[in-house]
């Protein structure tokens, strides 16, 4: 871990070395939607995770 920041909202960030980072999200800051891993200011692909959707 090289840092990591918490929002006024309680959203953190954890950034780790070789530009990966972990970015937790409050319930409601993003519909559904629940991680994602990704390599900050560029354009390559990431992976994001999703609640399962309820039974209907």
């Amino acid at each position: 871990m090289t840092s990591a920041e918490v929002t006024a909202w309680g959203d953190l960030t954890i950034s780790l070395s070789g530009d990966f980072r972990i970015d937790v999200l409050r319930t409601g800051s993003v519909r559904h939607e629940e991680w994602r891993f990704f390599r900050p200011y560029r354009d390559d692909d990431h992976v994001v995770v999703f609640e399962e959707p309820e039974d209907t």
